[in-house]
């Protein structure tokens, strides 16, 4: 599983969501918020994807995984440190 999988499972994003683009885009603003002490919740890490992926809530899977904040933090730094 990889960054945006794991956030069109969470976040319901279309298929064709995030793109490498978008994944980069969420990566720095997850990070950023994070160290400002902004990123406490769910709907503050749906806001920063909603931002980037119009497609946000719109889509939904079977076996959506509902997996711990901090993963998406963890893929958001690995995403980082990969194009770095």
């Amino acid at each position: 599983m990889d960054f945006g999988h794991q956030i069109r499972m969470t976040f319901g994003t279309s298929h064709y969501e995030p793109t490498h683009d978008q994944q980069q885009k969420i990566a720095n603003d997850f990070l950023s918020a994070y160290r400002q002490g902004k990123l406490n919740s769910r709907q503050d890490c749906f806001e920063i994807v909603k931002r980037h992926c119009p497609s946000a809530g719109k889509y939904f899977y079977k076996g959506l995984d509902n997996s711990d904040l901090n993963i998406l933090l963890q893929f958001a730094i690995n995403t980082i440190k990969e194009t770095n």
